[in-house]
């Protein structure tokens, strides 16, 4: 994981053709919490509306032959992985802890891993690839506010060595 970081980093931060001003990377590092928090709230909405909406359209696929896939309940597990990243961020945000800068990243990681495996056509492989690619950007813009200094940031480095032992696994 430690070689893929200092790629991307060499990618969207060292070689990037352009630098974001200051006053927004200060903006994005103040807000990045609350932006988080926005974020989960709509993703446990948007599942459990999936979720609902699966369930429905499950029974309702009995009678006219229809039925979800692997695919659907494939996405909504990642999705999910994704929110559960996401909420583990928030501490390490908030105290600026370099583990919830990591949480964000292997969201992102885990949103084009599923954006190449999943995509339909070429088309969205493309978008899947620019959208990941803005995201990527701005984090590693923002990468040298958050530092390893403190012990605000526990909760998300705890998750942070369970991710590093399940990766090594793989």
């Amino acid at each position: 994981m430690e070689k893929l970081e200092t790629s991307f980093e060499n990618v969207f931060l060292k070689n990037a053709p352009y630098q974001l001003p200051k006053s927004v990377k200060e903006w994005l590092v103040k807000w990045a919490p609350l932006l988080v928090v926005f974020s989960v709230l709509l993703s446990v909405f948007s599942i459990l509306s999936a979720l609902t909406a699966g369930s429905y359209y499950a029974r309702l696929g009995v009678y006219i032959g229809v039925g979800f896939g692997f695919k659907y309940y494939l996405g909504l597990a990642v999705f999910a992985l994704q929110t559960i990243l996401m909420a583990a961020a928030y501490p390490g945000l908030k105290s600026h802890h370099k583990a919830g800068w990591k949480m964000l990243f292997y969201s992102g990681l885990v949103s084009l891993a599923y954006a190449v495996v999943s995509s339909f056509n070429l088309g969205g492989f493309f978008w899947s690839l620019i959208g990941s690619a803005i995201g990527f950007y701005i984090l590693f813009q923002v990468k040298s506010y958050y530092t390893d200094a403190g012990t605000a940031g526990e909760l998300a480095k705890k998750v942070e060595e369970k991710i590093q032992e399940v990766a090594k696994k793989i």
